[in-house]
């Protein structure tokens, strides 16, 4: 929620400072637009990990971002979702340093350096999305549990319990109910005995 308002201010002056008309020259200009263009990968990477992130942005970049990055909004819940997101990631992350000390005599090994650290970053990020892909899965069974009503209560008879082997309890005295049947209900707070 914080990496998406953070971006969110960041992406809306941008916005701003490109829209007022400001005077750049051409290469710093490109170097704002595809800035943005990382911001706006990243944004979509983040509300794809976190849904409740969309509440935290303007309309206006809401809207760009659907735009632009609709199939990595929806990639979670898909079994191409990681790759995409992976690919999103790896095109706006900022640059992993090593912060240990190169082999400068190893020309092989100093290509390399930094790289090591990327790839750690790249699989606890793969991590991170392979834990999260079943949550839009989960959220929509309990959506559904949560709009279903309760099962309605069933008459049970004693004869019917006697059948089933189950011995009834009798329901309070002021229900109105006789004693030789109730409502084998748990959410009305009789209860069905096992004892015969």
């Amino acid at each position: 929620m914080d990496a998406a308002r953070c971006l969110n201010g960041i992406i809306s002056y941008i916005s701003r400072v490109t829209s007022t008309g400001t005077q750049f020259r051409a290469a710093v200009y490109e170097d704002i637009l595809k800035k943005n263009e990382q911001l706006f990968s990243l944004l979509a990477v983040t509300v794809a990990l976190c849904p409740k992130a969309q509440k935290q942005l303007d309309e206006a970049v809401l809207g760009q971002l659907m735009a632009k990055h609709r199939e990595a909004l929806n990639a979670l819940g898909k079994a191409e979702g990681a790759d995409t997101l992976r690919e999103r990631f790896l095109y706006a992350c900022p640059k992993f340093i090593n912060p240990n000390m190169p082999d400068y005599h190893n020309a092989q090994g100093l290509a390399k350096h930094n790289e090591a650290v990327a790839s750690k970053q790249l699989a606890a990020f793969a991590a991170e999305v392979t834990k999260r892909k079943k949550i839009p899965t989960l959220r929509q069974y309990l959506s559904l549990y949560a709009v279903s009503p309760p099962p309605a209560p069933r008459r049970v008879t004693v004869a019917a319990a006697a059948a089933a082997g189950v011995a009834l309890v009798n329901p309070p005295p002021d229900s109105g109910q006789p004693p030789a049947s109730c409502w084998a209900s748990t959410h009305r707070g009789w209860r069905v005995s096992d004892r015969a």
